[in-house]
């Protein structure tokens, strides 16, 4: 059985009390992004609004940029690492706001960079008061780092405050596609009455990794003496796992695994006497 580790995680920002402007790099001019059009943005440039390819976009704290009155919340934040084939973020969330809302659009921008690690979306109309899905992909290629991303939501370039509970919302990124692996096992320990009769011994266990990570349903299929069963079984049972990932979503999962118990102390040899 392969084992394999995870261990990137990703901090999403959701500010709850500021404002904040979407900015537009556009031939060394900056322009308030005012709304998203396909793959541009759209800004307000000589008192005329165009529709642009942005050089660059950034994100800058701007407290009277706040659209008024305007709450969100953003439950079920999900982020997901697809990487089979091309490496990319599969961000996921439910967002309410207290009132209608059109021309929206969602801004994903790094923490401590303010170039091309900058993502923008459109959104449909948001009704007031009704969970709207929210989903879109983003090639990992496009990061340079996996670590603090801001997430800004905005109306006709103003933002809606984002309330989720906490200033800062970290969610580790889970894998789109994965098989099992071990985040760390407890090792079996070689019961004492048993060291004068085995130098070393083998057991194999079958055993379920559920959907939260924990061996469930553990059985030994195959052991010299009942006394290993119950030392492994007990280890399975302490340790830690990683479940299989489907598109995203955990699964349970029946495994096979052999513990080796090896004796410290040598067996004592019954026939060297005679």
């Amino acid at each position: 059985m392969k084992l394999y580790y995870l261990f990137l995680s990703l901090a999403i920002w959701a500010p709850s009390s500021f404002g904040a402007k979407a900015i537009a790099t556009y031939r060394n001019e900056e322009y308030d992004v005012t709304g998203i059009k396909n793959e541009n943005v759209i800004v307000r440039i000589n008192n005329r609004l165009r529709t642009i390819k942005a050089e660059r976009i950034t994100i800058v704290d701007d407290a009277a940029n706040q659209y008024p009155a305007v709450v969100a919340d953003m439950d079920n934040l999900l982020v997901t690492l697809k990487s089979k084939g091309t490496r990319s973020l599969i961000v996921e969330a439910d967002i309410k706001v207290s009132a209608d809302l059109s021309d929206c659009f969602l801004v994903l921008v790094s923490g401590s960079s303010n170039d091309v690690s900058t993502v923008v979306r459109a959104l449909p109309d948001l009704p007031a008061n009704q969970s709207s899905k929210v989903s879109f992909t983003v090639k990992t290629g496009k990061f340079t780092k996996m670590e603090p991303y801001r997430l800004c939501l905005f109306s006709e370039g103003k933002s809606i405050v984002l309330q989720d509970g906490s200033d800062i919302v970290k969610r580790r990124i889970t894998p789109y596609e994965q098989m099992p692996r071990a985040l760390f096992q407890v090792e079996s320990i070689f019961p004492e009455s048993l060291r004068d009769q085995y130098s070393q011994a083998t057991v194999l266990m079958e055993f379920t990794i559920g959907e939260d990570g924990n061996a469930i349903n553990v059985k030994a299929l195959e052991s010299p003496d009942e006394r290993f069963s119950k030392s492994a079984i007990d280890s399975l049972q302490k340790s830690r796992f990683g479940p299989r990932y489907v598109q995203g979503i955990p699964k349970s999962t029946r495994m096979k695994q052999a513990i080796v118990f090896r004796n410290q102390k040598p067996a004592v040899n019954q026939d060297a006497d005679k």
